[in-house]
């Protein structure tokens, strides 16, 4: 019963103290906050003067991200793919072991196995996954910024570009998000399987859902940006 519900398991897979001391101590403290102070003032005196961002610099965001973007999503798409061909391939040996007499330590260690394999596939949608929310973040404020800029001045030519961008970026995401979300709900079943598949999936599951979140936000900017276009 136990052989078969975990294979069942597997074929349905689709986490001041505070002292005081007197005026000693607190000529000391004196002392040194104004240290801390004056170094501050010396660093700040340092930094190079940076003029307000303009619209080549949103503009600049906007392109770098377009190019960093579509690296970073066709490695989260190949490792979401050898995820779903990690579990079907945990459900075949599963099934072979089954057929052969269900050894539950052999099992545990099939199990145990795709785990390692699944968590170093988490480890590299989580590395990726993070890059694309920076490269999301430069969007928006490369777009928002640049939209701005044409709104203010009424550039309507600098609108309809913008607004061409933001509508594709709205049907890309309209695009991935179900199939993502599917992806997450899927491999989620599999955490139930044994404690090492669990932390692998909670891992998975992390990456994925920063990655939806991220989306989400995304085309909540489109949406709200799009209504801007036209400039009165």
């Amino acid at each position: 019963m136990t052989v078969a519900l975990i294979v069942a398991l597997f074929r349905n897979a689709d986490q001041r103290w505070v002292f005081a001391f007197g005026g000693a101590v607190l000529a000391f403290v004196t002392v040194i906050a104004t240290t801390a102070l004056l170094v501050r003032l010396r660093r700040k005196a340092d930094l190079p003067r940076v003029g307000r961002r303009g619209v080549l610099d949103a503009q600049r965001d906007v392109a770098l991200a377009t190019k960093s973007l579509p690296k970073n999503l066709n490695i989260l798409t190949t490792q979401m793919k050898r995820v779903g061909d990690l579990a079907v391939k945990a459900r075949t040996r599963m099934e072979e072991i089954n057929r052969s007499g269900g050894d539950i330590e052999k099992l545990h260690r099939e199990a145990s196995s795709i785990s390692r394999r699944i968590a170093r596939c988490a480890a590299v949608m989580r590395l990726h996954g993070a890059a694309v929310q920076v490269d999301m973040d430069l969007l928006i404020r490369g777009y928002g910024e640049w939209l701005e800029w044409a709104v203010k001045i009424q550039q309507a030519e600098h609108c309809h570009v913008i607004s061409v961008s933001l509508r594709t970026i709205v049907a890309a995401i309209d695009s991935a998000i179900p199939g993502i979300a599917s992806f997450r709900d899927g491999t989620d079943s599999l955490r139930s399987v044994s404690s090492d598949m669990d932390l692998a999936g909670s891992d998975l599951r992390e990456a994925v859902d920063g990655i939806l979140n991220k989306l989400h936000a995304t085309k909540a900017f489109c949406d709200v940006s799009l209504e801007r276009t036209n400039p009165a």
